[in-house]
């Protein structure tokens, strides 16, 4: 949709709770290294993004 030529895996969203992404972030650095892939972090979204039309 970007126009980013790598393949993609996995486009994923999910909701962390607050206090939290440190943990997050600690666990995808880890993950990363255990795998060799890339993964990319994108956050703060604001939570009107995960929110239908009401």
């Amino acid at each position: 949709m970007s126009g980013d030529q790598r393949v993609h895996v996995l486009n994923v969203t999910h909701i962390v709770a607050d206090g939290r992404p440190d943990e997050v972030r600690v666990l995808v650095e880890a993950l990363e290294e255990r795998t060799e892939a890339h993964i990319e972090l994108s956050a703060p979204w604001v939570p009107y993004s995960f929110v239908g039309e009401v």
